[in-house]
């Protein structure tokens, strides 16, 4: 799926802004922007990346721009009196290679391992385990580097930085929606004291380059916020920076694709990138220009080199077919999802059919949407999932979801699958085109047309290559293997 014209010209001013602002700012607070999320543009993290956003008239954008400003500035208050740094774990393993990793990705006790890399023995790595929360990281030891007068400077030296570009830029006649957009984003970043948090890990992460000998970063999250400070140290400290793909890399994930006003004065990028397949370093090699790329398959997805299709059952519930609604853990997902379940519940489908809502274990939703799905499911209108979820995939006649894996999970051992999508939020390319539905086109007959759909085997060999199922594990010992061919 391409992105529309409104983003692309939105990925513009960010990219352009952000590249005015490294050149005017002082190289210790350039690492900041390459971590903000004008740089790391991910939809899920603002509404104004979201269809519904341009389609609202001047007056509506305004009351968004001020509630969007001012809930930041109220969360910037509470940080800048309860937020003091950031918590972190050293595991020494006298290994020349530092995995970077946060420790909800980690088992957060011994050797905090991580399900996203297998530990081969006789290639072990040291671990620098972080968070922001003591609550996620007890065992952690305290880190901050950045004074309370320090973090007022940096707070008026980024918002000068900002007023100054909008006064530039207005001079110049170049102010559009998008740039207002663009300095929304950012200015919302700068009040509600997020770069603080990031101002603190990379001075975590520095002084282990500056006391330690390593001679390579891994990272696990390929190019989110604080992936972008690692690179950026990286290349100061001419330390080789690794990174494994861990998640399917679509074009509306944004956050992957720097623009080229960004990579021609070098923003941050890995030096070894380990991707799922051929297809993928195709889609990336063009914006990585010094990116070393090598295949894998995540220790998450190699049950499926030797999954077996669950065939089609006719499980029914009091007589009825589940349809099992997934989602994950992203916010518009979320709404997407919902919307989806409440018009199947609105069309009074739940006579038709048993709705399942499978909830994410690290679940989100707002008041509203706890609500509604509490009373719904008082009333009977749907069920919520407790079971594992390979008993939810025997029971289900039709999985549904917007941009959770359980989805891609369910179509690739054959079940059949519908992904839904609103015309106000960006639809997720996850599955093929032919097996997504936009939920206004919902109804019985639609339902009951996905459920009858035989599986393309063609398209779920494509699916799997892609998810670098055919590729090599990825393991410790594939990292150095690789890393050694590079020197």
């Amino acid at each position: 799926m391409q992105t529309s014209e409104v983003t692309e010209k939105l990925i513009e001013e960010c990219a352009a802004l952000n590249v005015r602002l490294i050149k005017n700012l002082p190289f210790d607070i350039q690492p900041l922007i390459w971590s903000s999320p004008t740089a790391v543009r991910n939809p899920e993290t603002s509404v104004i990346f979201q269809p519904v956003h341009n389609n609202k008239n001047i007056f509506a954008r305004l009351f968004r721009y001020t509630f969007i400003l001012g809930s930041a500035f109220i969360r910037g208050l509470y940080r800048l009196l309860r937020h003091r740094g950031v918590y972190y774990c050293h595991i020494k393993n006298d290994s020349s290679i530092l995995l970077i990793v946060p420790s909800v990705i980690t088992e957060r006790t011994g050797e905090f391992k991580t399900n996203y890399l297998t530990e081969e023995e006789g290639y072990s790595v040291d671990k620098l385990v972080f968070s922001y929360s003591r609550k996620t990281l007890e065992s952690g030891k305290h880190f901050s580097a950045v004074s309370f007068f320090n973090r007022i400077r940096i707070l008026f030296r980024l918002l000068s930085a900002v007023f100054c570009d909008f006064i530039k830029q207005l001079a110049c006649k170049k102010i559009s929606l998008r740039y207002i957009d663009a300095l929304v984003i950012l200015t919302q970043w700068i009040l509600s004291h997020s770069w603080y948090l990031t101002c603190n890990f990379y001075h975590l992460v520095n002084s282990f380059a500056d006391s330690n000998s390593y001679e390579s970063f891994l990272l696990l999250h390929e190019m989110h916020f604080y992936s972008r400070i690692v690179w950026h140290i990286a290349r100061e400290k001419k330390i080789v920076g690794i990174t494994a793909q861990h998640g399917l890399i679509v074009p509306e994930k944004l956050w992957y694709f720097p623009d080229k006003a960004e990579i021609q004065v070098e923003c941050p990028l890995p030096d070894v990138f380990f991707v799922y397949s051929l297809e993928t370093e195709e889609l990336l090699r063009g914006l990585y220009p010094e990116t070393n790329f090598f295949t894998c398959c995540s220790p998450r997805f190699k049950r499926w080199k030797s999954y077996s299709d669950i065939p089609k059952n006719d499980v029914t519930q009091n007589g009825k077919p589940i349809c099992l609604f997934a989602n994950n853990a992203a916010i518009i997902h979320d709404v997407v999802v919902l919307k989806a379940l409440r018009e199947l519940v609105k069309l009074k489908l739940k006579d038709s059919f048993t709705l399942r809502l499978r909830l994410h274990p690290t679940e989100r939703l707002n008041l509203k949407d706890q609500l509604w799905v509490w009373s719904a499911a008082a009333l009977k209108k749907i069920e919520i999932s407790s079971k594992s979820l390979q008993d939810d995939f025997q029971d289900a006649g039709l999985v549904i979801g917007a941009a959770s894996t359980v989805v891609q999970e369910a179509f690739l051992v054959g079940l059949p699958v519908m992904g839904v999508f609103h015309k106000d939020f960006v639809a997720s390319s996850l599955l093929p085109s032919e097996f997504r539905c936009a939920i206004g086109e919902l109804s019985e007959e639609t339902l009951n047309r996905y459920m009858n759909k035989e599986p393309d085997k063609d398209l779920v060999e494509h699916c799997k290559v892609n998810l670098g199922v055919f590729s090599p594990g990825l393991t410790t010992k594939l990292i150095y293997d690789c890393y050694n061919e590079t020197k």
